[in-house]
């Protein structure tokens, strides 16, 4: 018997006895079991489209008993009903439908709710303009599992042809991937069409290079700087942290006696991070707790005045660009920088990808290989000499 004669013959049912009744729960339960199998298979292209079940918040059962239950139906079987579809909406993280079946809206949704509160407000805002002006907008009531690496290279090339800069494009598609990286993470989906694309670079420029500034300008750099800017450059020099994870630096973060600095308030998917304690930053902080005036667990490491926080582009503009011009450095030269530095030296004093990618702050050490693997081969004849893998074998006598 096809569903919809099953359909059919449940809306026909008359339901006089508790065995009846018990009999159409028994049909409903095997209906609802097979309505999501059938959707499944039409999520992955095996099945022709169906709308029997519209809304995957609302649990099958009471879908189905709402349109299809014959009339007086017992209160006690929209009881049981309800209960059942609880349990099972709770089992599953909030959806009958199976996940490959789940809109790409409303995963996103799913996704900025859980996410909105953990971020500042101007990413806050940020992932809410990329999801309303142009996510929803393309990807909406598609199935996520649908999305190719093609409909995101076709977005991409979309948002190009209206004039969109690179950055609004690579912001934008940075939030489809999170959105993505989730559902892969939580096995709806198999993998991340966003991670399948070629890296992206800008038409008709070279990629960038990375300029790793010499201890010189470093040296410089710092003592162009105002005397209360010094410690943010001499520790970003020192650690690696970029500007904002500076500035956000609280007492409790600072762990001098397990020669840690851990990073809570990050803009990469690596999150919270532990950094070593190299012995130059731990002077920096002695000295910068020594002189400031707020100590307390929950007080800045680099307040304003005040002890409020500081604005990084804020900061930027007027430390970081005051101490760049007094010193009469090159106008390339970024704050941003200070990061290749601090990872160059630790590549060259001999350090391991999987410490120089926590110290960078990058998700995995692939990513630290991608944009420092010039770092890694310059030293290739000091390599030769220094190791050698057949060192400790003897063959023929030798």
């Amino acid at each position: 018997m096809s569903l919809a004669d099953r359909l059919d013959a449940l809306r026909r049912s008359k339901l006089k006895s508790a065995t009846a009744s018990v009999e159409f729960l028994k049909q409903l339960l095997g209906i609802a079991r097979d309505l999501v199998e059938a959707e499944k298979r039409e999520a992955e292209g095996t099945l022709d489209e169906m709308s029997v079940l519209p809304d995957p918040r609302k649990g099958a059962l009471t879908q189905i008993l709402q349109e299809y239950a014959p009339d007086q139906t017992p209160a006690i079987i929209e009881n049981v009903v309800e209960q059942i579809d609880e349990l099972e909406l709770a089992r599953s993280g909030g959806t009958w439908v199976p996940a490959t079946r789940i809109a790409f809206e409303i995963a996103a949704e799913a996704w900025y709710e859980r996410k909105k509160q953990a971020l500042r407000e101007s990413t806050r805002v940020q992932y809410r303009s990329a999801l309303d002006a142009h996510l929803l907008p393309a990807f909406g009531l598609r199935p996520a599992v649908a999305i190719k690496p093609s409909d995101v290279q076709a977005f991409r090339a979309a948002m190009a042809s209206k004039g969109k800069g690179q950055n609004t494009i690579k912001n934008v598609v940075g939030v489809l991937r999170m959105v993505m990286g989730e559902l892969v993470y939580d096995g709806a989906i198999p993998s991340n069409p966003v991670d399948s694309l070629p890296r992206g670079r800008r038409p008709g420029r070279p990629p960038r290079r990375t300029i790793v500034p010499s201890p010189q300008e470093v040296s410089k750099l710092i003592a162009g700087a105002r005397l209360h800017a010094r410690p943010v450059l001499e520790l970003a020099a020192a650690t690696g942290l970029r500007r904002a994870e500076l500035l956000r630096l609280r007492w409790r973060d600072i762990d001098v006696a397990a020669r840690e600095i851990r990073v809570v308030e990050s803009k990469t998917h690596a999150g919270c991070r532990a950094v070593p304690m190299f012995g130059s930053a731990r002077r920096v902080l002695l000295e910068q707790k020594a002189r400031s005036r707020f100590k307390r667990p929950d007080d800045l490491v680099f307040p304003t005045a005040v002890g409020t926080p500081e604005d990084p582009k804020g900061w930027h503009d007027r430390e970081y660009l005051h101490a760049r011009k007094t010193a009469g450095l090159r106008d390339t030269l970024r704050l941003h920088d200070l990061r290749h530095h601090a990872v160059s030296v630790l590549v060259s004093q001999g350090a391991n990808i999987v410490l120089v990618s926590k110290v960078a702050g990058h998700a995995t050490p692939d990513l630290t290989l991608r944009v420092y693997s010039h770092l890694f081969d310059r030293d290739l004849a000091e390599a030769a000499v220094k190791f050698d893998p057949l060192r400790d074998v003897v063959v023929d006598g030798r």
